[in-house]
């Protein structure tokens, strides 16, 4: 995960600070399927869904300037942000799960 979430940063196109804005950075991290495959454990659509969790919950945005530096974007592959996107993740599905009921 470690290298290949590297390889991603290292392509990345930065600003003069060494920083990708936020939406761009998530563009980039969904578009590749082999970080997903990697997260979810073999598994493509799990890894996208809890990328999409840690999307929606700005897991790599720790200073909430909209930019990610590579400390933050380090966070990708940070075993310890994934249980919370994970939580968020299963929230979110009962959350759509019970409204649908009515």
């Amino acid at each position: 995960m470690t290298f290949r979430a590297h390889h991603v940063w290292a392509a990345a196109e930065k600003d003069v600070q060494g920083r990708i804005e936020r939406s761009k950075c998530w563009k980039l991290i969904m578009a590749d399927p082999e970080l997903q495959y990697i997260l979810g454990r073999s598994d493509v659509f799990k890894g996208k869904a809890i990328l999409g969790a840690m999307k929606a919950a700005r897991a790599l945005d720790v200073s909430g300037d909209d930019k990610i530096d590579e400390h933050e974007f380090q966070r990708l592959f940070n075993p310890c942000v994934w249980p919370f996107s994970k939580h968020l993740l299963l929230l979110t599905y009962f959350y759509f799960l019970f409204y649908s009921l009515f």
